[in-house]
């Protein structure tokens, strides 16, 4: 089912729920700040979120596939994958989204690069669409194809990788030296799913096991051939995502929880919410993050930013107060080459910031911060030693926020 948007062109009430995502799957999300967040889903569902959660604009591609994982390994150019081999890359800030066919119909779960150049895609485990990686090493412009049972995969640079086969009662850890072309196993570990690896670096990693609804976390120092435990059980009965800072601060989201540990998980601390599935996490501070999640009860979706030691606050409660007058902020010409003026309208006097941000967030000019006075007012941007690409002006004032996208060529 095509989710249904509210669209303001030029004015973003800073408050919008999120309540509208009603019966669709957020599945992933990307950050590398808290000021802003990538989010996919089902439907072809694409969502920008910028400036802590403040305004968000939908960027999605028209498709009925799910789309599964997203990463951005440039301020302009990031990949999305997800259902019947659907792969889309943007090199423009995500203004477009254009396919890239693979020839194959595998369900991927996955991409991930280490660097700006080499990546992989995973397949999810499957007897019909079928299994296996693609590989790149020159930024997603070509893909080799890699026939491997090995599913979930973990690489620490573009050579060393550990990962598992799909089976039935119990897993092999196996490693590749060669970026998974070819895989070593290592080692048989009884488990009732296929479990999720992280590694700090050759020889040091972390691996969960589940059986039925208790999870055991396990740690090797040699590379993945022992594994041992601290004997710490987790009640979950469905983990979706783990991710580590270092060797003692991790996270693990799954079902109705996200679980956060600052000594390796031999305790930690529980973030619940009934009837939730947190599909993703991304994590960039141990207090800064993102999250998203499905509702199995009223099948809505959530995006959540971290704020606080595992402390999640969905992202409608952050902003300020919607407000029944705003200014209205435009930008001529839009797209531009080499300069643009951006012009709006105040209906009484107050204390304004105009901000330049980038699509990740990052601010990269404050225009004007003061007192003005009421009436029309502009500001000529002339950014040349800016990459082309989307950026966004947004002005603060005490009538409320506008965003308006601007484009440079």
């Amino acid at each position: 089912m095509k989710k249904n948007y509210l669209v303001i062109i030029g004015v973003v009430f800073s408050n919008l729920l999120f309540c509208q995502f009603a019966g669709i799957s957020l599945n992933d999300v990307y950050s590398t700040d808290s000021s802003s967040a990538w989010v996919v889903g089902e439907s072809g569902t694409i969502i920008h979120v910028v400036d802590g959660g403040m305004y968000w604009e939908d960027q999605s591609y028209d498709t009925d596939l799910s789309l599964n994982s997203i990463q951005f390994i440039e301020e302009q150019k990031g990949f999305i994958v997800g259902d019947s081999g659907i792969l889309l890359k943007t090199d423009d800030g995500g203004i477009t989204w254009d396919a890239i066919d693979l020839g194959v119909s595998y369900d991927f779960e996955s991409i991930a690069f280490v660097d700006n150049q080499y990546g992989w895609i995973s397949a999810y485990p499957s007897l019909f669409s079928g299994n296996g990686l693609f590989r790149t090493e020159d930024g997603g412009e070509d893909w080799v194809h890699i026939e491997t049972e090995v599913v979930y995969p973990f690489f620490l640079d573009s050579l060393n990788g550990w990962g598992s086969p799909s089976s039935i009662g119990g897993i092999f850890v196996c490693r590749t030296y060669d970026g998974g072309f070819s895989w070593d196993t290592l080692s048989y570990q009884v488990s009732m799913s296929i479990p999720f690896f992280f590694f700090y670096d050759e020889t040091n990693g972390f691996m969960n096991k589940s059986y039925f609804d208790l999870t055991t976390c396990y740690n090797t120092h040699d590379g993945g051939v022992e594994w041992t435990s601290n004997g710490t059980q987790i009640e979950v009965s469905y983990l979706s995502d783990r991710l580590f800072l270092d060797t003692l601060n991790g996270w693990l989201s799954g079902h109705s929880n996200v679980f956060y540990s600052n000594d390796y998980f031999n305790s930690y601390e529980v973030f619940n919410q009934p009837y939730d599935v947190f599909n993703a996490l991304s994590i960039h501070g141990a207090s800064n993050g993102w999250a998203v999640s499905y509702n199995l009860q009223n099948t809505n979706s959530t995006i959540w930013r971290l704020e606080g030691v595992n402390n999640w606050i969905p992202i409608e409660t952050i902003g300020v107060d919607e407000l029944t007058s705003y200014s209205e902020i435009k930008s001529y010409p839009n797209p531009f080459t080499t300069s643009t003026t951006i012009k709006y309208e105040l209906t009484e006097p107050s204390h304004i910031q105009l901000t330049i941000y980038n699509t990740i967030g990052e601010t990269i000019y404050v225009a004007q911060d003061g007192i003005k006075q009421q009436g029309k007012h502009t500001f000529t941007w002339s950014p040349e030693s800016l990459p082309e690409g989307l950026y966004y002006g947004v002005l603060r004032s005490e009538e409320g926020v506008s965003v308006v996208k601007i484009i440079k060529q």
